[in-house]
């Protein structure tokens, strides 16, 4: 059947476009070949020499072809390849097929929707084209980035285009998970800037020059093998007042890991200032990573004896982070990649009965 009416837009015919055949090669090259379907029909393209095609399909059960010619458009920053149309003689970027000849648009006489079509024939031209670039079709990259959430947006704009596009609802929730992903990192960096967190308190020991000595870390390393050290009683109460969880300091695995993972025995001072005092708390950390079976670390406050030192669990945080350890709530339980300090004793937010500021009413 010959493909399109005489009322047919060049949109609705079946296209060749240059950057198919570039992307596969076959522009400008010898012997190679391009299968591609277009209009619901399914076409073959062979590279005779570096300057000709031949195409071939098959329409009401005969074999068509059509030899032709590649030309290149001389542009600022070099050449663009480009089809000789075999009506006009000028070089064009997409070849339609109609009336059983392939030549350009202009050489069909064959008017564009996005020119002189109504709103429908517009919109769903524009729907192929964001769904060419945003699924690599046509010989197209992928594009990424803002660029990626500005064509999915672009595209849900238009009430019906999962009709047209059915593909476009997954991708606007893949792009939503990243987005997801990037607060989430945002989120991190502005926790790290805190005055009650484990980064702070790592600079501001290092501004004050602490730092445990050998000696001191051995002996609080040891006392983590006796029992009843900073015992849990008293510390979880379900009466216990709300306490907005950024105002509380911080010991966070995730940035420990890092330090961690140069050092199997390693020590060092976390020293976080109070901001309705002035003071700063000074704390000693200690961990043995030696015995993977028994990940302990073991934390006191500056200038207190044994008594003082709080065991503290470690887990492999899992085979999706297998370089980062979490902390086990010492009263719960349950694997934490942050325990937050009250009262003395470091344990998970729930245990404390912390909460964000923003959940507090």
């Amino acid at each position: 059947m010959a493909v399109g009416t005489p009322n047919s837009f060049a949109d609705e015919l079946p296209k060749l476009s240059v950057r198919q055949l570039k992307g596969a090669k076959v522009a400008f090259a010898h012997g190679q070949e391009l299968v591609f379907e277009s209009a619901g029909l399914r076409f073959v393209t062979k590279s005779i020499d570096g300057t000709s095609a031949l195409i071939v399909w098959k329409d009401e059960g005969e074999y068509r072809h059509q030899a032709i010619d590649f030309t290149g458009i001389d542009l600022r920053h070099g050449e663009r390849p480009a089809f000789a149309c075999p009506v006009t003689g000028k070089a064009c970027y997409d070849l339609y097929l109609y009336r059983y000849v392939w030549a350009s648009a202009k050489g069909h006489g064959r008017p564009r929707a996005t020119k002189l079509g109504n709103r429908y024939d517009r919109q769903q031209v524009q729907l192929e084209a964001i769904r060419n670039r945003l699924m690599g079709l046509e010989g197209l990259p992928k594009v990424r980035g803002a660029r990626r959430r500005a064509l999915v947006k672009k595209a849900q704009a238009i009430p019906w285009g999962t009709r047209v596009f059915p593909e476009l609802d997954a991708i606007a929730v893949e792009i939503d998970r990243v987005d997801g992903k990037r607060v989430a990192r945002a989120y991190r960096s502005k926790r790290s800037d805190s005055p009650y967190s484990t980064e702070v308190a790592l600079r501001l020991a290092q501004r004050h020059e602490l730092a445990p000595t050998e000696l001191g870390a051995a002996e609080l390393l040891n006392r983590l093998g006796h029992d009843g050290l900073a015992a849990a009683h008293n510390v979880a109460v379900p009466g216990r007042p709300l306490r907005k969880l950024e105002s509380v300091p911080a010991l966070d695995a995730r940035v420990l890991s890092r330090l961690w993972a140069r050092d199997r025995v390693w020590s060092t001072a976390l020293a976080w200032p109070d901001m309705a005092t002035g003071a700063v708390s000074i704390w000693w950390l200690a961990t043995d990573l030696r015995d993977q079976a028994c990940l302990i670390a073991g934390i006191r406050p500056f200038g207190s004896n044994d008594a003082d030192v709080q065991r503290l669990e470690l887990r492999q945080a899992g085979a999706y982070k297998p370089n980062n350890l979490v902390f086990v709530c010492p009263i719960l339980g349950t694997r934490h990649d942050i325990l937050y300090l009250r009262d003395g004793f470091f344990a998970s937010a729930k245990a404390h009965r912390l909460v964000h500021a923003s959940q507090r009413g």
